[in-house]
């Protein structure tokens, strides 16, 4: 098992940069709150990133849509934007994501693609692909991530947030990192109501657009 893996790994000194990862890796900390409401919705947009969003809300029924806040399906409408900044590999940009409101009990929710993983500024693909290396005996130090824009540090503060947060989530739910990020996505949000490496605690639900 991944546990007792890296029980072992420490004991051994593999990670010679353990010490900078947090030590408590073996009881996961408790989300932090954060008064946020977000419907996600699944994405694969290439770049330019706000291109593709702009089609898909275009698209959008916005009939389908349910309020995560009071459940009511049906009333939500366009509020309002707001500019938040991702890491691609061009560099930081800032794209302008959708806030809609529900016409029952007002709660705005960000419309956020599932690339993104809320209050993070590195998309999921990346973060998924430094755990796993880190799972399969990288060290933080030796791995390079595919995105040129995300350095050392990052690689280590999201490690960090992984076993911190989510290792032992994944392994309490037999969830495996080797799905794909569909599957992935899926039994996230259905065991922990929220996008994978999501750490902020806020009310976060996933839309799936009715075939």
């Amino acid at each position: 098992m991944i546990v007792e893996r890296q029980r072992k790994e420490r004991k051994r000194g593999k990670h010679s940069d353990q010490s900078l990862l947090a030590s408590s890796w073996e009881t996961p900390k408790s989300f932090p709150t954060h008064n946020i409401t977000m419907v996600q919705f699944f994405s694969d947009f290439d770049n330019p990133f706000q291109e593709d969003y702009n089609k898909f809300i275009e698209s959008l029924n916005f009939s389908s849509l349910e309020c995560s806040a009071c459940k009511f399906l049906g009333d939500c409408s366009k509020h309002a934007y707001y500019t938040r900044k991702i890491v691609i590999v061009e560099g930081k940009v800032a794209i302008k994501i959708l806030r809609i409101q529900c016409g029952q009990c007002d709660v705005t929710h960000a419309l956020l693609p599932s690339q993104i993983v809320p209050y993070s500024q590195i998309l999921l693909e990346d973060q998924v692909e430094i755990i796993t290396q880190y799972e399969a005996g990288a060290t933080p130090h030796s791995i390079v991530p595919s995105n040129p824009e995300i350095d050392t540090w990052i690689v280590i503060h999201i490690i960090k947030q992984y076993l911190n947060h989510w290792m032992a989530r994944l392994l309490s739910d037999s969830i495996s990192l080797d799905l794909v990020i569909r599957e992935l996505i899926l039994l996230c949000f259905k065991h922990h109501n929220r996008q994978f490496m999501q750490i902020k605690c806020g009310i976060n639900s996933l839309f799936q657009s009715p075939t």
